[in-house]
């Protein structure tokens, strides 16, 4: 959690809040003393979906972005998505991510198909009346937690807006909601070397901690 904590503090934004929802208790004393981060208690054994809904809930703003604790988010993220959406009426996320898988330090480029109508959950930036039209369907498929906001995008029939700069860099690891499946046609081997170097040293001190 600290990592995610440093790319929302980080962020270029500055009318921005963090809901950090968790069904431990004990991780609202872990947070700093900032009025900006909200702790929101959650029942245990919610779906993915329900836990968004429960953070949207919460949220105070007109727009909202999903912030995944695992993940490492560009200083400009919200601000670039954020331009996007107040241009035409969309939503906003990658479909063409590099993942770290921390276990060995492979990176690997994820590229969705060309009729692909969502975007990666975890770059997924909206205004909050859209999810007001639509909740995320909090319901566990097969007790399985991946799919939820493909299945969210297919409802609103929305565009998606993508970034043309780096934005994010997610994390495969054990404890993912999914486990990844790095196969083709939409997954290949890549490097690290464009990758922004904030973003590096975010993958060293996961990795020594991991």
């Amino acid at each position: 959690m600290p990592h995610g904590l440093r790319c929302f503090v980080a962020q270029d934004y500055a009318n921005r809040e963090l809901i950090v929802a968790s069904e431990d208790a004990e991780v609202a004393a872990l947070l700093p003393n900032d009025p900006r981060i909200r702790f929101v208690a959650t029942p245990s054994g919610l779906s993915l979906g329900a836990k968004r809904n429960a953070v949207n809930e919460a949220a105070r703003g007109a727009w909202i972005a999903h912030w995944d604790d695992d993940d490492w988010y560009a200083p400009r993220r919200l601000t670039v998505q954020l331009q996007a959406l107040r241009a035409r009426r969309c939503i906003a996320g990658a479909k063409d991510l590099v993942f770290v898988d921390l276990a060995n330090g492979v990176f690997w480029r994820y590229q969705a198909l060309p009729d692909e109508p969502s975007a990666c959950g975890a770059t997924l930036c909206y205004p909050r009346d859209v999810w007001e039209v639509h909740h995320f369907s909090g319901a566990q498929f097969g007790g399985a937690q991946s799919g939820e906001e493909r299945r969210w995008c297919l409802a609103h029939g929305l565009p998606i807006a993508e970034p043309t700069e780096i934005i994010a860099v997610a994390s495969a690891h054990a404890q993912n909601t999914c486990r990844r499946q790095f196969a083709a046609p939409c997954w290949t081997r890549t490097d690290g070397e464009l990758l922004p170097a904030a973003c590096r040293t975010w993958i060293g001190a996961v990795r020594r901690l991991g």
